[in-house]
């Protein structure tokens, strides 16, 4: 005598009651897989953009400088006032009508200059321990000043 499978074959849906959870497992297990890589890649995303921000790395200084330019029949249009570092011009400028000038720019050195194309007589600085060069072209910052304002420099 043949028996019937438990429950009949007739008596329950048997695709309905024996896939139903399965189905919904995978689909549940999918669904933690794309939350776990989107997860990941925000984790990733934040760590690289908070790594990359670091300003207290040397390597990635600035240097910014400000100040004014007075002398008597100076013409602000020729004067050109840079950033040198490593012999590299970093930035370069032309002042104002007033003689106002605003300087930024990367630096691969720790040490950098102010040069100007006409010679300085004197100068006042925000900071200590700045000196002209010999020429009188180029006034040396020194080693560890990335801002300084120049309260005056005047020009031959």
């Amino acid at each position: 005598m043949i028996k019937p499978l438990s429950g009949g074959f007739f008596m329950q849906n048997h695709f309905l009651p024996k896939y139903k959870k399965p189905v919904r497992i995978i689909f549940l297990s999918l669904n933690q897989k794309k939350m776990r890589i989107f997860l990941s890649v925000c984790c990733l995303l934040l760590w690289s953009f908070f790594t990359s921000c670091n300003s207290s790395d040397p390597s990635n200084s600035r240097a910014y400088v400000t100040g004014k330019i007075v002398g008597t029949q100076v013409d602000y249009n020729k004067v050109t006032i840079k950033i040198i570092s490593d012999n590299i011009s970093v930035a370069t400028t032309i002042p104002d009508s007033s003689g106002d000038f605003t300087l930024s720019g990367p630096l691969p050195n720790q040490k950098f200059s102010l040069a100007l194309n006409q010679k300085i007589k004197s100068f006042s600085a925000s900071k200590n321990g700045c000196e002209r060069s010999s020429d009188q072209l180029r006034i040396e910052i020194p080693i560890g000043t990335t801002y300084i304002t120049f309260h005056e420099i005047i020009l031959e």
